[in-house]
């Protein structure tokens, strides 16, 4: 029963994918969970305000702000950057959106020219559930100043068919549905695949049989897919959006794990636009002594660090967690490939 259990975890872990990473529910400095500090990166990281951040990332051509979706505290950062980007830059910023997918450009468009309201749009171009309390602010901001807002991501239907059936599935959609997902997909070995692997294997219980592993590891590589099709899509919709547009610049949101180490979506962008500058800001939730003595190691992970609250373990008692992840695995298993 145990290893029935453990599987079903591990299914639904991979059904939603590494998009962000999870706290790591270390106390730190902080007594509110809406409150921050930005560092530099590195050795001798010091804290710095967000108008010396603003200053930093003057001299890149994207921003990617990796979050830990929900957070308060990153989602304030997000906006409190992306006003200040605007006003005090000489280049004008667009925001780009891991929660919005291409499918759904057309009616972000026409929430942002007046044409539909916010309920129609939280509708037809399927808003995360936190789009309210974590984007709005973003959008409404891009509305007001007429910036565009792009709409990144590939489509949630077509992400969840790779994760269960593996990269070959792309191959039976139509042109119009194919156009909403990248053209390039690489899914071949790299760090970020390795990273990847690694991730998912500590995140998982041991003690499987061999067949349980050997199945686990073909759902590994088809998830791998799944987040490599958001990885691919969201930066080709970037690079699209540069090359029409060469004198904005860009600020993209998404999760944390597609930007870290200058991986994924980052290493993807950079591919095809090799002379694109791009910055990467990582939310940090681990203590000041903790990132002292672990900032060598992570001097890589990101131009910026976000130092926030750890927010609140999310279960206590494994009942709770197995249920949790069973009526994930159910409504994805409920979900039904074209």
């Amino acid at each position: 029963m145990n290893r029935i259990n453990n599987l079903i975890v591990f299914i639904s872990f991979l059904l939603i994918s590494a998009c962000s990473t999870t706290s790591t529910n270390v106390q730190n400095q902080f007594d509110n969970i809406y409150s921050f500090n930005w560092t530099l990166v590195g050795k001798n990281k010091q804290f710095i305000s967000i108008n010396e951040v603003v200053d930093k990332l003057a001299g890149y051509d994207v921003v990617v702000f990796g979050e830990a979706h929900g957070h308060p505290a990153v989602h304030l950062a997000q906006m409190q950057l992306f006003e200040l980007l605007n006003k005090q830059s000489q280049q004008e910023y667009a925001l780009s959106l891991e929660q919005f997918e291409r499918d759904t450009q057309s009616d972000l468009n026409d929430y942002l020219s007046g044409e539909i309201g916010e309920d129609q749009l939280i509708k037809v171009a399927r808003a995360w559930d936190n789009y309210k309390y974590s984007y709005r602010p973003l959008v409404e901001y891009a509305k007001l100043k007429k910036l565009p807002v792009i709409a990144a991501n590939a489509p949630k239907h077509t992400v969840l068919c790779v994760g269960r059936k593996g990269v070959g599935y792309l191959d039976t959609l139509d042109s119009d549905q194919r156009d909403f997902v990248a053209q390039q997909i690489n899914t071949g070995d790299s760090a970020y695949k390795q990273r990847y692997f690694a991730f998912l294997s500590n995140s998982s219980s041991h003690g499987h049989s061999a067949d349980s592993s050997e199945m686990m590891k073909k759902m590994t590589e088809r998830s791998y897919s799944a987040q490599v099709i958001r990885d691919e899509t969201m930066a080709e919709s970037i690079a699209k959006h540069r090359r029409d547009n060469p004198k904005q610049r860009v600020l993209h949101l998404t999760g944390s794990y597609h930007a870290d180490y200058f991986q994924g979506t980052v290493e993807r962008l950079q591919q095809r636009m090799p002379d694109l500058k791009i910055a990467v800001i990582h939310p940090d939730d681990k203590t000041h002594a903790q990132q002292e003595k672990q900032a060598i190691n992570d001097a890589d992970i990101a131009t910026i660090n976000l130092i926030v609250k750890s927010l609140p373990e999310r279960f206590i008692q494994d009942d709770n967690r197995l249920e949790w992840s069973k009526k994930i695995l159910k409504k994805r298993l409920d979900f039904k490939c074209q």
